[in-house]
């Protein structure tokens, strides 16, 4: 009987210390550390460019109430890599699919891989053939 509790306490005791290891410090200076000079530190004039920085993105959301939080986060997080982005317009998936391949949208948040991939190959929500040529990623 002892001898499983000794075992036990052992286990807990290396548990603990691999616990207390692998939160060590992450502290990444040392005293070998090569000492910096302004020299090698590049010269800081002006901050660089947002990659969105003069780019206009037209956006379109789904119709339905569930798909506001994502396409407000992709905006927001747009707007901070520098696009310029568009209200969303609200409209259905099966209006979004011939418009993006058209051109007038870039965006699209609400898509549902599963439901709209028959739009994306150029059919209509009732089965038949769309009015429309099938979506075309490539710009």
């Amino acid at each position: 009987m002892h001898t499983n509790r000794g075992r036990l306490l052992i286990v807990v005791l290396m548990a603990f210390g691999l616990i207390a290891a692998a939160c060590g410090d992450d502290d990444s200076t040392s005293d070998t550390a090569a000492p910096t000079t302004e020299a090698a530190a590049p010269a800081a004039t002006e901050p660089a460019a947002l990659p969105g920085q003069g780019v206009t993105v037209t956006m379109a959301r789904g119709n339905w109430i569930e798909t506001n939080f994502q396409n407000f986060v992709i905006q927001q997080l747009l707007g901070e890599l520098g696009y310029e982005v568009t209200d969303p317009e609200e409209i259905t998936p099966a209006t979004f699919y011939p418009a993006v391949a058209q051109g007038d949208y870039d965006l699209w948040g609400s898509s549902w891989p599963l439901n709209h991939t028959p739009l994306l190959e150029g059919e209509s929500p009732d089965g038949g053939p769309s009015a429309t040529r099938p979506v075309t990623w490539a710009r």
